[in-house]
């Protein structure tokens, strides 16, 4: 008897659940409806919804995809001030006559600026140079200050070439008490790596001629063979 009562409760549970769905399979249901786990459906509203929550689907992986990549370009566009600084360093070595010297440059320049139009900006800096070694000996630090123009090849890697204009002064303190004072033209070429969208680290090589005007009867070219650097973007 129990047998008997178990098959018979497990019958009518199947009954049941046939019960509640509208139907089986699609010739069930009737005119153009089809059959979907259960239930009769106009197969036209169905595929729109699917083709809803594909496109709902596509968009967001979209978004979430430029999400991610936007977080790896620099901010370059009009308007942005960003602050940084460079750290450049020069080596010079002369053997003659069997003598040598070696001297060595440590030059700090801190900048800022903005960007008047997308990818160009116009900044200050100011420079601080201390020589080091024989070549040197008798020289003493330069301070300095220049004005220029930068342009931001962006378009959207996380590697940003930048080319850039200076020009400006140097006063060169030596030892003598005299002052010198020259004109600067500065041209740097570098690349600029996104940290994030507001971060990006320096390098290049700059390329300076440096034009004697008081106590400094002489033209200076000079190319610097790295530079590397830190910027924030705000």
């Amino acid at each position: 008897m129990r047998c008997v009562s178990v098959i018979g409760l497990i019958l009518v549970l199947f009954q049941s659940n046939h019960a509640d769905a509208q139907c089986t399979k699609d010739t069930d249901c009737k005119g153009d409806r089809v059959c979907d786990v259960g239930e009769c459906v106009n197969p036209h509203i169905e595929r729109s919804i699917r083709q809803n929550h594909s496109d709902s689907t596509a968009e967001d992986s979209e978004a979430s995809t430029e999400a991610a990549n936007s977080h790896y370009k620099l901010d370059t566009s009009q308007g942005t001030v960003f602050l940084g600084g460079e750290v450049l360093f020069d080596v010079v070595h002369i053997s003659s006559n069997g003598k040598s010297a070696t001297g060595v440059t440590i030059n700090v320049s801190p900048a800022f600026g903005i960007f008047v139009i997308d990818n160009l900006s116009l900044r200050v800096a100011a420079s601080v140079s201390v020589p080091l070694g024989e070549f040197y000996e008798g020289d003493g630090s330069s301070y300095g200050f220049a004005l220029g123009a930068g342009y931001a090849f962006n378009f959207g890697s996380t590697v940003v070439p930048v080319v850039g204009v200076n020009l400006g002064a140097v006063f060169i303190d030596p030892s003598n008490g005299k002052t010198a004072t020259s004109f600067v033209l500065g041209i740097p070429l570098g690349i600029a790596i996104a940290l994030n969208r507001h971060v990006s680290l320096g390098l290049g090589v700059a390329l300076q001629v440096a034009i004697g005007v008081s106590n400094f009867d002489a033209t200076l070219i000079r190319v610097s063979p790295g530079y590397t650097g830190i910027s924030g973007y705000f």
